[in-house]
């Protein structure tokens, strides 16, 4: 469900960072903007997953040792 969740706004949120990156610096550097935004939330959405198939509640996520 989390990762649905943030999966979703990341629908909205990553052409957003390319609008606004696009709008305030050169195109070079709000391509890597997208880039690592997409990259975040991409492994953010997989560890999230990852543990609910695992059966495990979001808050495990942060105990990882």
């Amino acid at each position: 469900m989390a990762a649905h969740f943030l999966s979703t706004h990341a629908a909205a949120i990553i052409p957003l960072v390319s609008w606004l990156g696009l709008l305030w610096v050169p195109a070079g550097m709000a391509l890597i903007s997208v880039w690592i935004v997409s990259s975040v939330f991409s492994a953010t959405v997989g560890l999230l997953f990852f543990e609910a198939m695992r059966g495990h509640p979001v808050w495990s996520v942060f105990r990882l040792w």
